[in-house]
């Protein structure tokens, strides 16, 4: 795919979903920034334009984002509800234009109970906001981002995301707590400091303005304590930022799977013994705890999801090889299974938008990944399954529990 791009925000805001879902790094995309010139050599309209051998052109902003979700296999990020689809067309298509006080007015008013603006986890339309505000935001006063601590809040907290945080040149990270007036006013007082003349080298003072010989060398005493202080010390050269860390989460081998059969364990009252499709041609041996909360029959020829690279670990004598996902209840009195959407493909993986990384092949039991980030599990009040607010995404659109609101999952 090849994609056009000038200066203008519909162009910047693509440009920042290309480099949030990776594709030019993962070579599904080459950008190219066209100038005004080059722009009316090759006759071109309108920018952005996409040029795909499946999609032929594509010229109109919103259209190449929602190509773009879908070549990702994160469809979630336009929204999976009806609603949420219109919130992500209204906002993003609304970023295309100049941000004015009206519409941070607006925002602040949407985001007042809000995390994120068209759903409970990142989409397109927080991107495109982003995107659109960056340069707005940085030039506002300390007291207009107070006076819109909602905005603050989103967009501070959109630009630390994993999935954005050093994915972005163009838009740098902005200390919400510094203004852009207050750092020019730091790195003028800074070069006042150093345009002082160094030791011995200052200017001498004009013979016709000479003091008398008894007041000059208190004087002159007095310039040479100023000459003789100490030289500031060059500053280092400030160390290459480092590479943003992988998030935890995508290091997490998750999988739509099917329970082919499952049976008792012989010697295990509360586990049983499954043999679970997840896309490898042999199926997975894997033992859970289950036998409280599950009938047996409702374990048979089941969807579920799977966390697939576990190390190895014997179960009352039953060697198990992952661990299948369940939500449960405040008291644990309540598990069931979480259930992919019925369209997805059996060994599919499941990401979390914005959250993207290569899945280790084994977890290392020592650093507890899976430890780390299972406290961050829930089921919202719509029962999607999430991690942190993000949920657990398929091509075919999000997992759930059957009626499990607000839950844990483990």
């Amino acid at each position: 795919m090849e994609l056009f791009l000038d200066n203008s925000v519909p162009s910047l805001v693509v440009e920042v979903a290309v480099a949030v879902l990776r594709l030019a790094e993962r070579k599904a995309v080459r950008p190219y920034c066209l100038s005004a010139a080059a722009k009316k050599h090759l006759q071109i309209r309108q920018l952005p334009l996409l040029i795909s051998e499946d999609a032929g052109k594509l010229d109109e902003a919103f259209t190449i984002l929602g190509y773009f979700a879908k070549a990702a296999n994160q469809p979630a990020l336009l929204g999976v509800t009806a609603e949420e689809k219109a919130d992500v067309h209204q906002w993003t298509t609304a970023a295309f234009a100049a941000v004015t006080n009206e519409t941070l007015q607006a925002l602040h008013e949407h985001l007042t109970l809000k995390v994120f603006i068209a759903s409970n986890h990142v989409t397109i339309a927080d991107l495109a906001v982003f995107a659109s505000l960056h340069s707005k935001f940085e030039s506002l006063s300390q007291g207009d981002r107070l006076r819109w601590c909602n905005v603050t809040r989103w967009f501070d907290h959109i630009q630390h995301l994993p999935g954005v945080k050093g994915a972005l040149c163009k838009l740098p990270l902005i200390d919400i707590c510094k203004t852009k007036s207050s750092a020019a006013a730091a790195k003028e007082t800074k070069g006042e400091a150093k345009a002082k003349p160094a030791k011995g080298k200052g200017e001498a003072k004009p013979a016709a303005e000479a003091t008398p010989a008894t007041t000059k060398a208190p004087q002159a005493k007095e310039e040479r304590k100023k000459e003789e202080k100490p030289k500031a010390k060059k500053e280092k050269a400030p160390a290459p930022p480092a590479q943003p860390e992988q998030p935890d989460i995508s290091r997490l081998d998750i999988r739509v799977g099917h329970i082919i059969k499952a049976w008792k364990h012989p010697s295990a009252d509360k586990l049983y013994c499954e043999e679970i499709d997840v896309g490898e041609g042999k199926p997975r041996q894997i033992a859970s705890g289950l036998v409280p909360y599950i009938p047996l029959e409702k374990m048979q020829n089941r969807r579920c999801i799977v966390l697939c690279n576990l190390k190895e670990k014997a179960l009352v004598g039953f060697p198990s090889h992952g661990m299948v996902l369940c939500a449960s209840n405040a008291d644990k009195s309540v598990t069931e299974l979480l259930e992919p959407p019925a369209t997805a493909a059996v060994g599919e993986r499941v990401v979390f938008p914005g959250l993207e990384g290569p899945a280790e092949a084994e977890l290392n039991p020592k650093k507890n990944v899976f430890g780390k980030v299972q406290p961050l599990f829930k089921t919202t009040a719509d029962l999607v399954a999430t991690f942190d607010g993000v949920p657990f995404t398929t091509s075919a659109g999000v997992v759930k529990a059957s009626t499990i609101a607000n839950g844990t999952i483990s």
